[in-house]
């Protein structure tokens, strides 16, 4: 059978095809993803992104070091006017460190997220404008990807309370400064992740933040994803080391093909009672078949993260969340 890799349209570059192959679903993710991989936003998409509150960011960075993030905001916050363009609004006083790379030619990926009806869409991209717009940056994303996910892992929760939806204005409570920490994880941090059934994951393929506006298809991507699974699924190992397994899913591998040819990936996650905010960089190793792999149930394979910075934000996101039920694993 010829090698369905081989064609130059394949939706996939090499570090994705290379993992697909690696576990024997090549040809039938090359044609899953012809299918679910559109250059364009369907309707359903562009109405499900313009009813959401929040979504969650994978930005690209310098070097190859992606930053990832979530931006909130009254439903209509990010809209798409037409199938190829997402409009983002965020604040033009942010604290958020990792919006400050957001300019024209970054490669960004956007993952919408309804936690109380579990389904998810994703949208990756480039950066085409920032306007300003009274006291807010309305960000203009050139699709270049847009498909949907599968609701399993996704723990359901419903979004109960909001101090103040609009992001980096004042709000009813008082927000602590940020924590920086190079290589290690404070106590506050080690607790989110040891309770912890859900995380986000931001990877990127290609080094340097910026790229061609002309080219069709960029050698630059970023990628936003969630992760999901019982509470205490992602593992400390090590006061600088995290172990989490990688559960079955699409089978299109666009994480791990993206960290198989770029380890530096970008982790958030979100304490959905308070609001306080983890982030993680760091570097990103497949471990295939490993002993280990057996403390996780249900893993297919684990992956090893090795911090080197964290920022904690503490009450750094106004909506709380009740979890309502838990996802199937």
């Amino acid at each position: 059978m010829t090698d369905i890799g081989s064609r130059d349209n394949s939706p996939f570059h090499t570090g994705e095809q290379d993992v697909q192959r690696r576990v024997g679903v090549r040809d039938q993710a090359e044609l899953l993803g012809r299918q679910m991989i559109r250059p364009a936003m369907p309707d359903q998409h562009r109405e499900f992104f313009a009813g959401l509150n929040y979504v969650f960011v994978a930005i690209a960075g310098e070097y190859g070091r992606p930053n990832a993030t979530v931006v909130w905001g009254e439903p209509g916050f990010v809209r798409a006017p037409d199938a190829t363009r997402l409009l983002l609004k965020v604040s033009g006083s942010s604290s958020d460190p990792a919006l400050e790379a957001l300019r024209p030619g970054i490669a960004v990926g956007v993952l919408g997220l309804d936690l109380a009806s579990r389904r998810r869409n994703r949208v990756n991209g480039v950066v085409s404008a920032v306007c300003p717009q009274d006291q807010y940056l309305v960000l203009e994303i050139a699709v270049r990807e847009s498909f949907g996910n599968c609701p399993k892992y996704i723990q359901r929760r419903q979004l109960v309370a909001s101090a103040d939806t609009r992001q980096g204005e004042e709000r009813a409570f008082t927000v602590p400064e940020s924590t920086f920490v190079a290589g290690t994880l404070i106590e506050p941090a080690r607790t989110l992740i040891n309770g912890a059934d859900t995380f986000f994951i931001a990877s990127q393929i290609g080094a340097g933040g910026q790229q061609n506006m002309t080219t069709t298809r960029p050698g630059i991507s970023a990628d936003m994803s969630h992760r999901g699974g019982p509470s205490g699924f992602v593992r400390i190992v090590a006061a600088d080391e995290l172990l989490f397994p990688d559960y079955a899913g699409n089978r299109l591998f666009n994480t791990l093909g993206n960290l198989h040819g770029n380890k530096s990936v970008a982790l958030l996650f979100i304490d959905f009672d308070t609001g306080n905010l983890l982030h993680l960089s760091g570097g990103a190793e497949i471990l295939w078949n490993m002993p280990e792999q057996q403390q996780f149930p249900g893993a297919e394979r684990l992956v090893r993260f090795t911090v080197d910075s964290m920022m904690w934000r503490p009450g750094a996101v106004p909506l709380r969340w009740r979890r309502v039920e838990k996802g199937v694993v």
